[in-house]
């Protein structure tokens, strides 16, 4: 006997997010996973193609998703779908894995419960990697269905959210795809432009720590390496962050630009910026209020919203060597001081609450 009520999917997310918090985590995406197939289920059609559980001649009408459905002597069920063809009809019972491995032997007890049963549904496992000793079990990657998400551009809000919750939780992006050719080509190059960037760099450390004492600048090149492999692994972009005496931090170094009125295609420029934590709004009021009081150059674009309080940039291309683009960032640095934002920096007072840098690497 299978037990099931339905509710909407909201209710949903809140009733089945209690317990521990991977087993939250795990509901939480079930949930999504659910709401956004009942939205519209054409995304998940393909994946379901792939894996031989729908035939490529098999239409679907409709597809049922239930969640947590009690199944007599087996336990539960994280998600059940019922495919509807019209004359025909295929139900797969689906064991969601979200950062966790197999709760004793859940695959066998629910395998026992479908060899019970007159329609046998079909067990798959939903999960980043496949679950040890069960390759005989019809496996689907986070990663098919973050994949179908981005193919299907047409496809709703829901599965939009879900996709960028993927990339959240680390189940899915688009660093597992494969390799493509450009990717594979540009490895060299790559290495070029981090040991270019990072000597770019070195020189302004070498300039700055000396007229700007008072900044937290690298102790040593393996420090400053650290920091630069740490924002290339985590964000793409080759950058130093220049410490102050509060929640704030001057990031110098490279960056992918989008494309604009400037210039056509996304490149990388030379960039520096000044960034803190959006939440902290009277901050933001106050380095843009002294932006303004001291005249800081209209080159620099103000936000009031984001991580990147002030910013400044220049085409990397457009620099002959090292020095002059060394001493471009030095110039910028001299602007905010200028202004009066390096000074405002260096007083612990500017804040009443210090929120860490978001980017700052491992100790």
């Amino acid at each position: 006997m299978i037990v099931s009520t339905m509710s909407s999917s909201l209710t949903r997310l809140l009733l089945y997010t209690k317990g521990t918090k991977s087993e939250a985590l795990e509901n939480f995406t079930t949930e999504a996973f659910a709401a956004a197939i009942r939205r519209d289920f054409t995304p998940l059609v393909p994946v379901l193609r792939d894996r031989g559980l729908l035939r490529y001649d098999e239409e679907p009408r409709s597809i049922t998703a239930q969640t947590q459905v009690a199944v007599t002597g087996a336990g539960v069920i994280d998600l059940d779908l019922v495919i509807d063809g019209g004359a025909w009809a295929v139900e797969l019972w689906i064991e969601v894995k979200v950062g966790a491995g197999e709760s004793g032997h859940q695959l066998a007890a629910y395998q026992r419960a479908i060899d019970r049963l007159a329609h046998r549904p079909r067990l798959v496992v939903l999960s980043k990697r496949p679950l040890v000793g069960h390759a005989e079990v019809p496996w689907i990657s986070w990663q098919a269905i973050w994949q179908t998400a981005i193919a299907h551009t047409h496809a709703s809000p829901y599965w939009l959210d879900l996709r960028a919750f993927l990339e959240d939780i680390h189940m899915a992006d688009a660093y597992d795809a494969p390799i493509i050719a450009s990717e594979a080509a540009s490895l060299q190059p790559a290495h070029g432009l981090y040991q270019k960037a990072a000597r770019i760099v070195g020189l302004v450390t070498a300039t700055g720590s000396e007229r700007w004492p008072g900044l937290g600048w690298p102790k040593s090149t393996g420090d400053a390496d650290e920091q630069l492999l740490w924002q290339f692994k985590r964000h793409g972009r080759i950058t130093l962050p220049i410490r102050t005496k509060g929640p704030v931090a001057i990031f110098v170094g490279v960056a992918q630009r989008e494309a604009s009125i400037d210039f056509d295609e996304p490149e990388p420029h030379l960039c520096v910026w000044v960034e803190h934590s959006p939440k902290q709004v009277d901050l933001r009021r106050a380095v843009l209020g002294q932006a303004e009081a001291g005249g800081l150059a209209e080159r620099w674009t103000r936000s009031l919203s984001g991580w990147w309080a002030l910013t400044a940039h220049e085409r990397l291309g457009g620099f002959g060597d090292h020095a002059s683009a060394a001493g471009w960032i030095v110039d910028r640095l001299a602007d905010l001081d200028g202004a009066g934002i390096v000074p405002m920096l260096l007083t612990p007072t500017i804040t009443s609450s210090a929120i860490a840098i978001e980017d700052e690497p491992p100790v």
